[in-house]
């Protein structure tokens, strides 16, 4: 279940992400409203403002810094990665694969 509600939040900052790309939010200067990008401020918006994929330029206008989104995206492929190593590593051990004597 937990899992799944990650996958679910992670897509909605995909969308919000892919929106401020579509509308050109990419700057200081090209940074848009709430109202203009159509977003809601749900968790997915407040994820990305708290590690400053999504920042605020002037009040209530924002902007993706693709940099830190790259970042993100980075950290979370290798988190994964060493998930699946140690997942695989469990089974191994369970099914009797590895001897560490």
């Amino acid at each position: 279940m937990g899992a799944a509600i990650v996958a679910v939040i992670h897509r909605k900052e995909r969308d919000i992400v892919d929106e401020l790309r579509y509308v050109g939010a990419l700057s200081p200067t090209t940074a848009r409203s709430i109202q203009e990008l159509g977003i809601d401020e749900d968790v997915g918006f407040r994820r990305l403002r708290s590690r400053e994929v999504v920042r605020e330029a002037a009040p209530g206008h924002y902007y993706l810094d693709e940099g830190v989104w790259t970042g993100v995206r980075r950290t979370r492929r290798h988190v994964g990665l060493v998930m699946l190593v140690v997942v695989l590593i469990l089974l191994g051990v369970s099914l009797g694969l590895f001897n560490f004597r």
